[in-house]
Order: structure tokens, then sequence, then C-alpha cells
């Protein structure tokens, strides 16, 4: 799995909505600046979003968009899924599934890569962007920005 800066983007555009989801409606522009965001890539993002029902938008002077739903109710397996593709590391779980039934001298391999294409989906459909804006705030207020452990 790979996420694009297209991903990231929506990533970064979806926790910023989950964030301010009390204060309604949220301008275009104020996304783009405060999350620092190239505008018109932040445009073809976020119609893309709107597009899946995740997003609703409001036209005119005050318009702007926001969640459709509440941001515990949208997962990051779903965004990633709709706007990167499959979350598996080589191709989708049923060509992973195919793989293992037809190649035996790599059986062993394309199993784990499954199990991998597994814990990952099932810690992306369980984590919403609730969860994501609440651990980063936790992460920033501890300053924990050296969390990487070194292999």
């Amino acid at each position: 799995m790979k996420i694009s800066k297209k991903g990231l983007y929506a990533i970064e555009a979806l926790t910023y909505l989950a964030k301010n989801y009390d204060k309604g409606v949220i301008p275009i522009h104020v996304i783009a600046e405060d999350e620092d965001i190239p505008k018109k890539f932040l445009e073809q993002i976020l119609l893309t979003l709107k597009n899946a029902a995740i997003l609703k938008s409001e036209k005119g002077k005050e318009g702007g968009y926001r969640l459709r739903y509440h941001p515990k109710e949208l997962t990051l397996g779903k965004v990633i899924r709709l706007i990167d593709g499959p979350l598996a590391p080589l191709g989708d779980a049923k060509y992973l599934e195919e793989m293992l039934k037809k190649n035996v001298k790599h059986i062993g391999f394309y199993w784990l890569l499954l199990e991998v294409r597994n814990c990952t989906s099932n810690l992306l459909d369980k984590t919403s962007f609730y969860d994501l804006y609440r651990k980063t705030e936790e992460m920033k207020k501890k300053k924990m920005t050296n969390f990487m452990r070194k292999t």
C-alpha cells in the first residue's frame, strides 16, 4: 500500500474538517491555507469526496465543505481505498488469495502479504477521523515528534 500525495492531502483535509466539525461549513481557501494544500488540487480532492458522499457542500459566499457524518463514523480505510485503491502491498485481497491457490513456489510469501493486507485493513477500518484527530492532538501536546523506532 502506498499513499499518494492526493491521498495524504485528502487525509489532511478530512482531519481538519473532523477537528472543526462543530463549526459547520468551512471554505476551501481556509482549508487550503491552514493545511498548506494547493487550492486547485484541494478542489479536485474535495469534489471526489463529495461525489463519494463523504462530504456535503454549500455554494455561495458563505459556502464550503463539511463532513456528511460525524468524524467517528468515517474511517481512514474507506478514504484511502477511494483515493488510492486497494490496501494490499501487491494487488488486492482477491488477487493475493488467487496467488495462494496458484503459486505453490511462493505460497508462504503470498500468505504473508495477505496477512499484512488484512492487518493493515483491520487497523485502517477501525480508525476513524475522530481517532486520528485526537491522536494527533495528543502527540502534539506531548511533543512526540520522535516516535519512530529504529530498526
